[in-house]
C-alpha cells in the first residue's frame, strides 16, 4: 500500500486542471531568487529605496552596503544629488568645496573620496571611483571645475528642464485656446470682421513702417526681394503687437503684391505698400516716408534714377492696393508697361517744374517744395486712404486648414457650411429644400425653380418643414451665398437625408397637394403659359467641379436645372431633342466630379 501512495498522489495531481498546474508553478518560480543582475530586480530594489534614505550620511551608507545598489545609475543620480546638497551645506558653494580638495586645478579620485568623507558619508571605493567616471573629461582625462560642477548639477538642471518644457507645452495650449476664441469673435460676422480689420490697419503707422524697414534693410540681399517666409518673420518679431489671425491679413498684403506668383516680392514694393496703407492722412508725411525708404545711402538726397523708380513704383502699385481689378490685370497682362510709362510721364513732369541741369541730385525739401507748387503731383503720387477689406479672402475667413497626414476631406469654405456641417438635421433640411425645388419644376411652378446656373447659388432656397408637411415658403429663407459656395454637408449627407426622409416625402410632396386641389392645377398651368422666354439662360454651362463635394452638388443642381428646362419646352410643345445633350453634360459632371 505504500508503495501505491505515490501512484495515487500522481493521479490526484494528474487529475488537476492544467490552469492550476501552471498557477503553482508560477508561484513556485516567482519563489525562486533571481541573479542579482536581473535588470527587473534592480528596478524593484531601486524603487524600494525612499529618498529619505537619502538626507542623512547614515542613511546612505546603509543603501550602498547593498552591492546591487552599487551598480545602479539611478542610486548613483540620488547619491549624487544629495551630496551636492551636503557639500554645499558644508563649504557653502561648490567652487570653496572643489578648490580646498583639488590640487593645481584638477580633482583626483582621492582627492573626490576626502570630499565624500568630509560630509561624513562611507561608501566603497568602486562607488566613489564611478562618480568620478563621470565627472572626467573625455579629451582631457582630467576633472576641472567645470567638469565637477556639471556633473553635481545635472539632477538639478533637468528638473529645471522638465519644468520649463511642461510650461513651454502649457502655455503654448493656452495660447491656442487663446486664439481661437478671439478668432472666433472676429470672425463672427460682417461687422466684427470689418472692426478687425480697421483695427488691424491703424496699427500699419508710418512709424511701423520705418522699425520694419530698418530691420529688413539689415538682412536684405542684392536681389531686394522677400519670400512669404523671410517677410512673415520680420513681421512676428512684433509678438506683442499683433495677434494671430492679423498675420493671415499680412500674408494676403504679400499675396496681393506678388502678382507674378512666384513667392517673391520687391522689398521696396512691400515698404511702399505698407506706407500707403498707413491711417496716416498728412500726405507730406507719408510722402517723406517714401523718400527716407529710397534714400538707400542715408545722405538725405535720391538721385534723378531713384525718383523714376519711385515713381514707377508708385504707379504700378496705385491700382493694387485701391482693389482696382481691371487696371492691375491690365498693368500684369502689360509687364507693368503702364504704369511704367504712367511713372516716366510724371517725371519728366517734375523735371520741367526742376529746371536744374547743374545736379542729378534732389533733397527731400526740393522735392517737397515741387509738390507744393503741383497739386497735379500730390494727386497722382500720393493716394488716399485705402481700406483693406480685400485681405477678408475666402482662405482668412474660412481659417482653412490643410490636414497633415490624416487623408484630409473637403473643408468648408464659408461659415454656412462649417454650421451646416455640424448639425446634421440642419444638413437635412436645406436638402429637401432643394428636392422641394425639383417637385417644383415637375409640377411647373417655374417662380421657385432657379433660371439659371448663376441663379442657382443666389436664389433663395426654402426650407423644407417636416413637422407640417410643407415647405416654409413666404415665412422664411437662407442664401447661399456666391456661385462656388456649395455646401459641404450635402456631399456627405445627401444620400442619409434622402433614405431618411424618403418615406416623409412621399406623402407630402407638393405633387400630393396638387393631386387633390384642381385649383392649385389651374395656378399652375396658368405659371407655365406666362413664363417668359428669358427664364432659362441659353448661354448656362456645367458649372466648375473644383471637388467631389461640389461635384456633387453641381450634379443635383444641374439635373434640377435640366428636368426644369425640359419640362419647360415639353409644356410649350416643343420638341425634347436636346435631352440628350442636358444628359451628356450631367455624364460629364459626373466623370469630372469622380
Amino acid at each position: 500500500m505504500e508503495g501505491d501512495s505515490p501512484a495515487v498522489g500522481g493521479g490526484a495531481e494528474s487529475s488537476q486542471s492544467p490552469d492550476k498546474i501552471s498557477r503553482g508553478k508560477t508561484r513556485v518560480m516567482s519563489g525562486k531568487q533571481r541573479h542579482p543582475t536581473d535588470p527587473t530586480k534592480k528596478e524593484e530594489a531601486a524603487s524600494k529605496v525612499e529618498d529619505s534614505m537619502f538626507l542623512t550620511p547614515g542613511g546612505i551608507n546603509e543603501v550602498f552596503k547593498n552591492p546591487a545598489h552599487r551598480r545602479d545609475q539611478s542610486l548613483l543620480d540620488r547619491l549624487v544629488e544629495a551630496l551636492k546638497k551636503m557639500v554645499v551645506e558644508r563649504f557653502r558653494s561648490l567652487e570653496q568645496a572643489f578648490y580646498q580638495f583639488a590640487e593645481k586645478g584638477f580633482l583626483t579620485q582621492a582627492h573626490l573620496d576626502k570630499m565624500v568623507k568630509a560630509v561624513k558619508i562611507q561608501v566603497d571605493g568602486r562607488v566613489v571611483r564611478a562618480i568620478h567616471d563621470r565627472m572626467v573629461n573625455p579629451d582631457t582625462k582630467v576633472v576641472g571645475f567645470l567638469e565637477f560642477q556639471t556633473v553635481m548639477m545635472d539632477m538639478t538642471l533637468r528638473k529645471l528642464k522638465g519644468q520649463l518644457q511642461t510650461y513651454t507645452r502649457n502655455h503654448r495650449r493656452v495660447r491656442a485656446k487663446i486664439t481661437a476664441f478671439v478668432r472666433s469673435l472676429v470672425f463672427q460676422n460682417t461687422e466684427t470682421m470689418s472692426a478687425a480689420v480697421t483695427r488691424f490697419q491703424s496699427k500699419l503707422t508710418l512709424n511701423f513702417a520705418a522699425r520694419l524697414w530698418n530691420s529688413i534693410r539689415r538682412k536684405i540681399s542684392d536681389s531686394n526681394n522677400l519670400s512669404m517666409s523671410q517677410f512673415l518673420g520680420h513681421i512676428r518679431s512684433w509678438k506683442q503687437f499683433f495677434h494671430e489671425y492679423e498675420y493671415e491679413f499680412f500674408g494676403e498684403i504679400f499675396k496681393r503684391l506678388d502678382r507674378q506668383q512666384s513667392n517673391s516680392v520687391d522689398v521696396f514694393h512691400m515698404m511702399l505698400a505698407l506706407v500707403f496703407l498707413s491711417p496716416e492722412t498728412n500726405k507730406k508725411v507719408r510722402f517723406e516716408t517714401v523718400f527716407r525708404v529710397f534714400d538707400t545711402d542715408d545722405d538725405g538726397c535720391l538721385t534723378t534714377d531713384q525718383i523714376l523708380k519711385l515713381y514707377q513704383t508708385i504707379r504700378t502699385l496705385i491700382p493694387v492696393l485701391a482693389n482696382d481689378e481691371v487696371t492691375a490685370a491690365a498693368n500684369t497682362f502689360f509687364n507693368d508697361e503702364l504704369g511704367t510709362q504712367e511713372g516716366r510721364r510724371l517725371f519728366d513732369f517734375t523735371m520741367d517744374l526742376y529746371k536744374s541741369t547743374s545736379s542729378n541730385l534732389l533733397t527731400w525739401d526740393e522735392l517737397w517744395s515741387l509738390f507744393d507748387y503741383s497739386t497735379y503731383l500730390k494727386d497722382n503720387l500720393i493716394p488716399g486712404l485705402h481700406q483693406l477689406n480685400w485681405v477678408l479672402s475666402e482662405d482668412v475667413v474660412s481659417n482653412k486648414q490643410k490636414a497633415k497626414g490624416d487623408g484630409g476631406g473637403a473643408e468648408a469654405k464659408t461659415d454656412m457650411k462649417q454650421q451646416l456641417a455640424r448639425s446634421q438635421s440642419e444638413a437635412h433640411l436645406w436638402s429637401a429644400g432643394v428636392k422641394q425645388g425639383y417637385c417644383a419644376a415637375l409640377r411647373g411652378e417655374w417662380k421657385y425653380v432657379p433660371r439659371t446656373l448663376a441663379q442657382i447659388d443666389s436664389q433663395e432656397y426654402l426650407f423644407w418643414n417636416p413637422g407640417t408637411g410643407r415647405d416654409n415658403r413666404g415665412t422664411s429663407g437662407i442664401a447661399l451665398g456666391k456661385p462656388g459656395s456649395a455646401l459641404a454637408a450635402l456631399a456627405v449627407g445627401s444620400k442619409g437625408a434622402a433614405s431618411s426622409t424618403s418615406r416623409q416625402e412621399e406623402s407630402t410632396t407638393p405633387e400630393a397637394d396638387a393631386e387633390g386641389e384642381p385649383a392649385t392645377k389651374q395656378k399652375f398651368q396658368k405659371l407655365r403659359q406666362s413664363v417668359s422666354d428669358t427664364m432659362f439662360d441659353q448661354t448656362a454651362s456645367v458649372p466648375k467641379v473644383h471637388s467631389k463635394a461640389w461635384g456633387r452638388e453641381a450634379m443635383l443642381r444641374f439635373h434640377l436645372y435640366s428636368l426644369a428646362k425640359a419640362k419647360k419646352k415639353q409644356g410649350e410643345g416643343e420638341l425634347r431633342e436636346d435631352i440628350g445633350a442636358d444628359k451628356s453634360a450631367l455624364d460629364k459632371a459626373l466623370a469630372s466630379a469622380f
